[in-house]
């Protein structure tokens, strides 16, 4: 009997935090879940650890995704322990309710990931993330572990000046019979303490999300029942080591929140390639003379995003079909397309201009003025010409003052290893304005350097997580996570 067709079963159940494979998993599954770092030692030596399914117990739950996705593209049947996947923490907590909270995505995350990484910029309260979701969930149990003894005093004077119950912890300082309540404050080595009963809690946060990588609060995690909520804070600006990003993600998973500001929202920037097909350039241009030929004055490429333009201001499903490959409705755009199209220069955006009669030009007011304009307006944000601001075409040093809050597209037909730099004002959103942003690249191909700069804008996109239409955020994740190991 042939049973080379026959796929294979593995069963995901767990052991505290820890996965556990009932059944034969391949080897390159394994292979694909290791991570390295450099170790100097009289030298540098590369040292391999596995993420997950190693001998020593660790608190790797947050990888089941992603070894669901290896093992099923190999054919393999899955079946998932039904604790690995929990119900929401409060069937009750509607979206009439979420909007209540000042932050809103914080109170989703937590009441229906079983865990996940809440990120924040400067300007946000840690504390008072931890004080919202304290009173999303009054009735559930939260342990929040702190690095140290001086922190946990800090963040236990500050609930209480809130009036909340709280009970801190540090290392066998609790009584036998006293009173613990609802919240508990402790560190990695106080959460060996009876009291805190880690296992009991329903929601368990670190206040700085790196410290989980510690040894004794990995030890801790791995050895207590995985019924908890596991999230982690840390700030947004913190630069994280490939391998401690690994062991982040083995711990918290690919479930992700950025609050950027008290009440808003990063917008959803999703990125779509046009590319612009041609005969090729001289190999021997000078950087001017490249962008010269094939950037300013290339009209079958000027004639190509004037087309685009058009058919997004007009609604032409024919935009869709051929470049998008999705519904319009996917994005939710207003019915009237709002378009910039970001250029090099003012001699590059004339050069664009000849094909869209009737478009504004956005510049910097430092920068020289559209020729053959005496309508041009000059502000002291910018100079325009016309005064519809609509539809525009915008140099990149106009980008940081254009008035982008209304628009629906933004196309990058300038050069360079960096995309458009939003201004602020466009990526941040309050709750409840919903206005996503497709950001369109020209895509060039006739030179080898054009072919690099395409290269570095892309990886410059997925760096500020702008990822292509037509994927869930923390599906892609899951992606990267596996390409990155090849």
């Amino acid at each position: 009997m042939d049973t080379g067709n026959i796929s294979r079963r593995v069963e995901l159940r767990h052991d505290g935090r820890s996965i556990y494979f009932r059944g034969d998993v391949p080897p390159e599954v394994r292979e694909q879940m290791m991570t390295s770092r450099r170790v100097y030692n009289g030298g540098v030596q590369l040292q391999r650890e596995s993420l997950v399914g190693s001998e020593a117990r660790t608190a790797d739950l947050g990888l089941v995704e992603t070894v669901v996705n290896l093992l099923t593209t190999r054919g393999i049947e899955v079946q998932l322990a039904a604790s690995l996947l929990p119900p929401p923490l409060n069937p009750q907590m509607d979206s009439r309710r979420v909007r209540e909270f000042r932050d809103r995505a914080v109170i989703e995350l937590v009441n229906t990931a079983r865990e996940g990484l809440i990120s924040y910029s400067p300007g946000v309260s840690p504390m008072l993330l931890v004080l919202q979701i304290a009173d999303a969930f009054p009735e559930k149990r939260m342990v929040i572990i702190c690095a140290s003894a001086n922190a946990v005093e800090a963040l236990t004077t500050q609930l209480r000046s809130y009036e909340l119950k709280v009970t801190q912890v540090v290392r066998r300082q609790i009584g036998e019979h006293e009173h613990v309540a609802k919240i508990v404050v402790t560190t990695p080595w106080g959460a060996e303490d009876g009291a805190v009963e880690l296992q009991q809690a329903d929601i368990v946060l670190f206040d700085d999300a790196s410290h989980a990588l510690h040894e004794q609060a990995e030890y801790e995690l791995s050895k207590s029942d995985s019924r908890f909520r596991l999230f982690g804070l840390i700030p947004h600006a913190l630069q994280i080591a490939p391998y401690d990003r690994d062991r982040l993600t083995r711990v918290f998973g690919f479930r992700r929140v950025h609050v950027p500001r008290h009440g808003h929202q990063e917008t959803d920037i999703r990125v779509a390639f046009l590319p612009i097909w041609g005969p090729g350039l001289p190999q021997d241009l000078s950087v001017l003379e490249l962008k010269r030929k094939g950037i300013f004055r290339n009209h079958l490429r000027h004639r190509l995003i004037a087309q685009v333009a058009r058919q997004f201001v007009g609604g032409d499903p024919a935009v869709s079909n051929r470049l998008l490959h999705f519904s319009p409705d996917a994005l939710r755009l207003s019915e009237r397309k709002a378009v910039v199209i970001v250029v090099e220069n003012v001699d590059h955006a004339e050069s664009l201009r000849n094909n869209l009669r009737g478009w504004s030009v956005w510049s910097d007011r430092r920068e020289k003025r559209v020729a053959n304009n005496p309508g041009i307006s000059l502000s002291w944000y910018g100079q325009v010409a016309a005064p519809d601001v609509t539809n525009l075409i915008c140099t990149v040093d106009g980008l940081a003052t254009a008035p982008l809050y209304a628009t629906d597209i933004v196309i990058w037909a300038a050069s360079g290893s960096r995309g458009p730099k939003i201004p602020a004002s466009r990526l941040i959103m309050p709750y409840g304005a919903e206005r996503p942003l497709l950001v369109v690249d020209v895509t060039d191909t006739q030179h080898p350097q054009l072919v690099a700069w395409n290269d570095h804008r892309q990886r410059d996109y997925l760096a500020r997580e702008w990822i292509p239409l037509g994927y869930d955020r923390t599906d892609f994740r899951i992606l990267q996570f596996q390409r990155s190991r090849g």
